[in-house]
């Protein structure tokens, strides 16, 4: 008499394979999540930046005048309190004078000690008594 056997399944070397395979697919899976998240993060802080920057570049060139009185020295702190943004963020600028009544004004937007976001542009004095 043959004896069959009954038994079906899978064996344990399988088992373990599959398990192996199935947990390196998962691992890739997450990682792919993480850097997906982590761009999107960088993203959002860029994004953020720049409506900082655009903010505060277009309030110092519209009163060209006040910007003279800095020309030339050091970084100013530009006060973000009159804006709606998170305070982790710090504004910086700076005016050097060129020639001619023009001044390059320089706008740093840094977050956690990093520069977000960055703009320069050249702003005409307005002539005085005329």
């Amino acid at each position: 008499m043959e004896r069959f056997s009954s038994r079906s399944g899978f064996t344990l070397v399988e088992t373990m394979t599959a398990i192996v395979l199935l947990s390196l697919v998962a691992l890739m899976v997450f990682a792919g999540v993480q850097g997906s998240l982590s761009l999107s993060r960088k993203g959002k802080l860029k994004a953020e930046g720049v409506a900082i920057l655009k903010s505060v570049t277009e309030d110092l060139s519209t009163t060209p005048a006040t910007l003279k009185d800095v020309a030339d020295k050091r970084e100013q702190s530009y006060p973000l309190e009159a804006f709606d943004f998170d305070p982790s963020y710090e504004a910086r600028y700076s005016v050097h004078g060129t020639a001619h009544g023009v001044y390059r004004l320089e706008v740093r937007v840094i977050r956690d000690g990093n520069c977000i976001a960055s703009n320069e542009m050249l702003i005409r004095m307005p002539d005085i008594g005329q």
